[in-house]
């Protein structure tokens, strides 16, 4: 990391005048920058500027203070005691005890960087404009390629300590063969401390470079999980505390067949959650002495970060948008021969067969409802495991069950979708449990898999529109209301405006026609149509005929659907719609007029 052929010493200067560019330079280049405290240097404007540009580039900065200074670390500028540094008699003490700590430095450095770094591959080369970033910093990522490939781009990967996928992107380098990016320090999957590495790939996986960062940790983990929640695990007084960042936890589940506890969440972004588990209830010990949880994202193994205390082990896990479920397989076995210690525990293997064996999802109908619908859920579940049901549980958000069913995939009578492996379930929400503006979740589960999804409920204004604004005898009015709230069942086509949940009338200064049929124009589009047809009245009373054999009105009438009689109005007169519901009423005006000319067959 230290070769002896590039270390830099600022004072031999060249009497050049861009002596101070030349030092800027290789000190932003430099890895390590050693301090020389002397008399001399504590009175130097010259080495002032260095440590400060030292400071702002976050270099590594190993101090070295002269005994005869008589000085503690603390009363030293540049918040040097806040370094660890060394001390030294005279030139040949500095030099043996410089040569051992720079000589430790370079062995450290190495094996970050052995197997993650080639700052100047053969095909690709990669840079940063520093070695350490706070949260928020900006970090340029920069280098060349030996050749230009066409239509190619730079792949480019960030690897947090834990070895999870921080960030994927594609770069494309410009005609001088050069690249460039630019990534800010932080986020939900930059949160912890530690060295992250950089990955290029150039056209194959030869082609590759790499380099490594130091993060000091995002400002925004303490504040985002300082909240510290419990959930009480179903069937048990155990409480679990837990943060969690990008999501919200939804039930607590343990499997006791495989001694795994089963987190159900609805993530909103990819987050981070903090699971504090006693070890009185979940453990992983092998004869006696701690091992590692087998944890699983959306059953799909993940890396985490823990600690341990004697009493509970806590967790740090990693989720990415579209999560629904994390388990924490533990560990309880006896001693076993040192031939079967290699082994991966029989639960552990019975959860991966279980795991690969059963696809299920489950999904609502809908994401959102009016109340008093009828819910329609159905399970895909590809393989089943026979002699063993599929659970359907409904809760609120304060996570109380308040529907529940049982499917038996050998005697469910929907014989259509079962021969695709979907199972389908109907629940009416009823008065009592189900509220405007909720968050209901299902949660369905077969064997070890548990999946989950979502729904709300809403109210929602209806509209009414006509084809027109104003209309002549013999016209039809194509009458919509659309109302989202009327579509109770998504799969039926319903009708509107002839019960007390929702009342159609129609009225002109001479006639009024109530109850009113609208149909729905297919299943679940919660718009609903008719006609209605439009008679005048001349000055004298006599009612103009309704006669047209082309009319619209009367052709639907011939093919039975939903309508009613004509509607008479007078000259110059006003329509009124009035649409009507328990809770609102929604109203429209329209005008008429019977001055037309009946030898014409458009009357608009």
């Amino acid at each position: 990391m230290f070769p002896d052929d590039d270390i830099f010493i600022d004072q031999s200067k060249t009497k050049a005048k861009k002596w101070r560019e030349e030092n800027d330079k290789k000190l932003n280049e430099s890895d390590l920058v050693i301090l020389i405290i002397t008399p001399a240097a504590l009175k130097s404007d010259e080495v002032e500027r260095e440590v400060s540009i030292a400071n702002n580039l976050n270099k590594l900065i190993l101090p070295c203070k002269m005994n005869l200074l008589n000085l503690d670390w603390t009363e030293l500028k540049w918040d040097i005691d806040t370094l660890d540094g060394i001390k030294f008699e005279n030139d040949e003490d500095l030099r043996t005890t410089l040569f051992g700590e720079v000589d430790k430095i370079r062995k450290e450095f190495s094996t970050k960087l052995q197997n993650s770094s080639s700052p100047d591959s053969d095909f690709i080369s990669i840079h940063l404009d520093k070695k350490t970033y706070s949260d928020g910093d900006k970090i340029i990522i920069y280098g060349d390629v030996k050749e230009l490939l066409s239509n190619v781009p730079v792949s480019l990967r960030i690897v947090s300590p834990s070895d999870q996928l921080v960030l994927v992107s594609q770069i494309y380098v410009d005609l001088d063969k050069k690249y460039s990016t630019t990534v800010t320090a932080g986020g939900s999957l930059m949160q912890y401390e530690g060295d992250y590495r950089v990955d290029t790939f150039y056209g194959n996986s030869s082609r590759t470079a790499k380099t490594i960062f130091n993060f000091k940790g995002s400002t925004t983990v303490s504040k985002s999980l300082t909240t510290e929640d419990v959930i009480i695990v179903e069937g048990s007084n155990t409480q679990i505390k837990y943060r969690i960042q990008g999501g919200k936890v939804i039930s607590a589940v343990k499997d006791p067949g495989i001694s795994s506890l089963i987190i159900g969440l609805n993530s909103t972004e990819d987050g981070t959650i903090r699971l504090t588990i006693p070890r009185s209830f979940l453990d992983a010990r092998i004869d006696n002495n701690d091992d590692d949880f087998f944890v699983l994202v959306n059953a799909t193994e993940v890396n985490f970060d823990e600690i341990k205390t004697s009493d509970d082990r806590t967790l740090t896990i990693p989720f990415s948008l579209h999560s629904k479920e994390i388990e924490v397989i533990g560990i309880s076995q006896p001693s076993k021969s040192l031939s079967r210690l290699f082994e991966k525990p029989e639960s552990i293997q019975k959860q991966n067969e279980q795991i690969h064996v059963v696809s299920l999802s489950v999904s609502f109908d809908r994401t959102v409802y009016p109340l008093k619908s009828k819910l329609y859920v159905r399970v895909n579940c590809q393989d089943i495991l026979f002699g063993r049901p599929i659970n359907l549980e409904i809760a609120n958000s304060d996570n109380k069950i308040i529907d529940s069913r049982q499917i038996d995939p050998i005697t469910h009578p929907d014989s259509e979708l079962k021969r695709a492996g979907i199972y389908q379930e109907s629940f009416q929400m009823n008065d009592t449990d189900w509220k405007v503006g909720e968050v209901y979740t299902v949660r369905a589960s077969h064997g070890n898999a548990i999946v989950y999804d979502g729904c709300t409920t809403d109210k929602r204004t209806p509209v009414i529109q006509t084809d027109e604004s104003k209309y002549f005898s013999g016209s039809d009015m194509i009458l919509t209301i659309i109302d989202p709230d009327a579509d109770k069942d998504s799969q039926k086509v319903e009708i509107v405006g002839d019960s007390p949940e929702s009342f159609l009338t129609i009225s002109t200064s001479i006639d009024r026609i109530e109850g009113i049929k609208l149909l729905e124009t297919g299943d679940s589009t919660g718009i609903f149509q008719g006609v209605i047809g439009l008679i005048g009245t001349l000055d004298d009373g006599t009612i103009m005929p309704y006669s047209h054999t082309e009319n619209f009105f009367k052709l639907l009438q011939e093919r039975n659907a939903v309508g009613v009689t004509p509607l008479r109005f007078n000259q110059n007169d006003t329509i009124k719609i009035t649409y009507k519901r328990k809770s609102d009423v929604i109203t429209l005006i329209a005008h008429a007029t019977n001055k037309i000319d009946l030898g014409t067959k458009k009357y608009r």
